[in-house]
Parts: C-alpha cells; structure tokens; sequence
C-alpha cells in the first residue's frame, strides 16, 4: 500500500482475511475434537463404572445401550464425524443414568433360632430381601423340602438349615444373607 500497489495491497489484505477465517475454523475443530474426546473420555469412564457394579447383569438393557451408543461414538469420531460422535457419547452416558450400584439379593439363608426370629416358611418369605410376601412360602419350601428331616411336612424347620432362595423374576441372587447387610427389597408383586 505504501508503494503505491493498491492491487497487491488488496489482494494481501484478501489472503490475510481468508488466512483468519482459516484459523478461525481450525482452532473451532481443535475444540470440538477435545469436546468430543472428553465427552468419549466421560463416557468410557461411566461405562467401566456401571460394569464394575454388575450393570450388565442388573440393568443390561441400558449397559448394552450405553455400550452400543459409546461403540458407535467411537466410529464416529474415527471417521471426524464430531457432532454424531458427541451425540452419541452423551447418548451413552445418558442410557447409563439409572443405574445404580445394588447389592445383589441373598440366594441363600441360614434359619436361625424360632424364639429369636419365628423363623419358619411364611416369615421367611415375607422379608423383604426374599419375596416380601409371605404367601410365596411354598416356593421357598417346594425349593427346600429335601433338606427337611421329614420333607412332607414345611414346619419341621431346623435352625442353622441352610436354605435356597429360587429366583422369582429373574432377579439376580448370590451368596447367603448377611445381618446388617442392607439390600434392596425384592420388588416382584
């Protein structure tokens, strides 16, 4: 311009422009791909959590979706499809929103002494961590009666009997149950 080469000046102040928006658009990728990979990051991280409290087990229709979703988010991002691969991220932490950490109900249970508890098939069964009904005690005796010493008759119960609590719903059971250990109630009604 000082020259008096207004052309070339034009022309320079047109490429310094067009170099601008340039980087402009570049330092906006460079922030949506470290928006994304943190996103990916969040959502590995939740998905490793919820396997971690038997999320596939317990809630394995949102583990399988969270997991299909961070896969998919995970081909996005290598095909540089940044806005799917950030939809999908959150998608995969969002599947994930209601699981929780849960203890597993107890599959097993040690009669303990009639005048302490009134142990017996009915209130057995009425614990919340069994059935929560005590009208399902003839599941629990059909599951037990071998284990009777006469195994026609449910009331001949013997303390320290170790009995086997059968799924109802497909809830999940293991171990044998623990006093003071606190579980979710059996939700089966």
């Amino acid at each position: 311009f000082d020259y008096g080469d207004y052309d070339a000046s034009a022309q320079y102040a047109a490429d310094a422009a067009a170099a601008a928006e340039r980087s402009d658009e570049y330092v906006a990728l460079r922030l949506k791909i470290l928006e994304v990979d943190a996103a990916l990051a969040k959502a590995k991280e939740r998905i490793d959590w919820a396997a971690s409290v038997g999320a596939a087990r317990n809630f394995s229709k949102d583990y399988a979706a969270a997991s299909d979703a961070y896969q998919r988010a995970v081909d996005a991002r290598a095909a540089e499809d940044y806005d799917l691969a950030l939809k999908l991220a959150r998608d995969a932490v969002s599947s994930l929103a209601a699981v929780r950490a849960v203890t597993p109900l107890p599959a097993k249970y040690k009669v303990r002494p009639w005048s302490e508890t009134r142990d017996c098939f009915w209130n057995i069964s009425a614990y919340p961590w069994v059935y929560g009904d005590p009208t399902k005690w003839k599941v629990l005796y059909e599951a037990n009666k071998a284990k009777l010493p006469r195994p026609e008759n449910p009331d001949l119960l013997r303390v320290g009997t170790i009995l086997t609590i059968p799924s109802l719903k497909g809830e999940v059971r293991e171990g044998t149950w623990e006093k003071g250990k606190t579980y979710t109630p059996f939700k089966g009604r």
